[in-house]
């Protein structure tokens, strides 16, 4: 339990939130899978199905991240999102970190987990160890929140 998670695209959970899946993921999550949305505000959301659904983790799609420095409605909407997933008892990952400024901002709003080229490129599992025993990741992200390299090699 807890070691398994899986990600349902923002898409496909709000078009095959019948019944059939909803019991599938009641019957998994009973199972202790663990359910993370991806791409949050890439399609079509429904509050009621997130609800529904109750995701450990919601993952801020990169392009509504991305403009957030520069462009005050942008911001505001990723700290909607990030409010919308605290009103849920809903971690909230911002992808798509690309900078320092970037990595403020979210700090700012609250983000729990920041995930970007700006804390690393994807990197081969050695490579990652090698990251890791260094320690340099911490020069990046001093402190909370924390920090997820650009994903999977």
């Amino acid at each position: 339990p807890g070691q398994v998670v899986f990600e349902l695209l923002e898409s496909i959970f709000v078009e095959q939130a019948d019944i059939g899946f909803l019991t599938t993921v009641d019957r998994l999550r009973d199972m202790g899978v663990v359910f993370e949305v991806d791409d949050f505000g890439s399609g079509h959301s429904s509050i009621i199905a997130l609800i529904r659904i109750a995701p450990e983790r919601l993952k801020i799609d990169s392009r509504l991240v991305a403009p957030i420095i520069g462009s005050d409605s942008a911001l505001q909407l990723v700290r909607a999102v990030h409010d919308i997933g605290q009103a849920l008892d809903i971690a909230i990952t911002a992808e798509g970190v690309e900078s320092a400024a970037h990595a403020e901002m979210l700090r700012e709003i609250g983000c729990s987990v920041l995930q970007g080229h700006h804390f690393s490129r994807p990197v081969a599992a050695a490579e990652f160890e090698r990251l890791l025993r260094a320690e340099t990741w911490r020069q990046t992200c001093p402190g909370p929140p924390r920090a997820v390299g650009g994903g999977p090699a």
